[in-house]
């Protein structure tokens, strides 16, 4: 890893552009070479390197009402889980073998998927509850992967009871992973770095699909952030937002050319091998859900369900870039959106190494954020 000299050089070298605020003080840039995690290996992924240890403090669970637990009784032979739940909320856990099963959470309602396949992968799953009418029935309703507990760090009663405790809106939502609000201006440019060419393919298919691709550069605050689709939401959401992400697909793939199209549904979306078999179309689809809600913003009301869990685990560094890309965009400060991405551009030197900045902070460094 660098020293601080070299590490204030490529920062500024990759500096936002010609209006940027100066970088921080020599005394604020030695607390950061001070503080700063340093890389387990070299090109090390910066959101395992700004995660400090696993806190060993109690996990405690937000909201004041109650909810009554919900066994996760196996479905009958021949049905998925979903044809016989009536409840004011039903929360479906995908898992697709049966090693997956101890894993599943008594608060929800165990949902086989095995055998099934569908290059939508989770999308296609809720577009599939979104047309059984028993699952209609429910106030709320919605679905989350088998790995919900790991992900999150959370009981399945807790996430149940925040949704209880905050009544009136259409849509519940997490996000498992909050260093990221801190470390990537949006969704979209948090996968940058983890799918070869998305910049690309996601202007392709933004503009195929009539959307602006310039989304790609927004500066998306912490209360709209989310990169997986842990949704609870009741029917005025589900009527929207599943027509919303099919529109989406439709006209994408209607517009784009053929070789476009065979990217998109290549498995090169996924070089290590964390999704396995998976294409593009998820990793977009899971971005899609933070341009439906500021395109619906005054007509769909959204919660972010609070994770204390993964909030413990937040490096202080991350909590202050995230709170300072959360001030610029209130006040749409071009100035503070400079300072943001120059101390952030700083961290990631220090956290993942000149390597990983090497190969991905120019498409995480735009000449100008938008505030989206």
């Amino acid at each position: 890893m660098s020293n601080i000299k070299s590490g204030k050089a490529a920062a500024r070298k990759k500096a936002v552009s010609a209006e940027a605020a100066a970088l921080p003080s020599e005394a604020e840039l030695a607390r950061v070479e001070a503080a700063a995690p340093k890389p387990s290996r070299k090109g090390s992924d910066p959101v395992s390197a700004a995660k400090p240890a696993r806190s060993k403090a109690k996990r405690s669970s937000a909201g004041g009402s109650t909810v009554s637990p919900r066994k996760a009784a196996a479905p009958a032979a021949g049905t998925s889980g979903a044809e016989t739940l009536a409840s004011p909320i039903s929360v479906f856990q995908i898992y697709f073998a049966p090693s997956q099963q101890s894993a599943l959470d008594a608060a929800f309602t165990p949902l086989d998927n095995s055998g099934v396949a569908d290059p939508l992968l989770e999308f296609a799953v809720l577009r599939d509850l979104a047309q059984r009418p028993a699952v209609r029935k429910s106030r709320l309703w919605g679905a989350v992967s088998w790995k919900f507990r790991e992900k999150t760090g959370m009981q399945g009663q807790s996430y149940l009871e925040q949704i209880e405790a905050h009544p009136g809106f259409d849509v519940y939502y997490c996000n498992p992973y909050p260093e990221n609000e801190g470390l990537y201006a949006s969704p979209w440019q948090q996968a940058f770095a983890k799918h070869p060419g998305f910049r690309l393919l996601s202007a392709q298919v933004l503009s195929a699909s009539g959307q602006d691709p310039r989304v790609l550069d927004d500066l998306v605050p912490s209360v709209r952030f989310s990169s997986c689709n842990f949704f609870v939401g009741n029917a005025k959401f589900w009527d929207s937002y599943v027509p919303f992400v099919e529109s989406f697909v439709n006209n994408a793939k209607q517009s784009l050319p053929t070789s476009v199209l065979d990217v998109l549904n290549s498995r090169n979306a996924d070089p290590h091998g964390l999704h396995p078999g998976a294409s593009y179309w998820p990793f977009i689809i899971e971005r899609l859900f933070t341009l439906y809600v500021a395109k619906h913003h005054g007509d769909i009301r959204a919660f972010k369900v609070k994770l204390p869990g993964p909030e413990a685990k937040l490096n202080a560094h991350v909590k202050r870039l995230r709170e300072m890309k959360d001030v610029a965009h209130h006040t749409k400060s071009q100035w503070l959106s400079s300072c943001w991405l120059q101390y952030r551009n700083l961290f990631l030197l220090h956290a993942a190494g000149q390597e990983w900045c090497r190969l991905h902070l120019k498409d995480l460094t735009p000449s100008r954020l938008r505030f989206g």
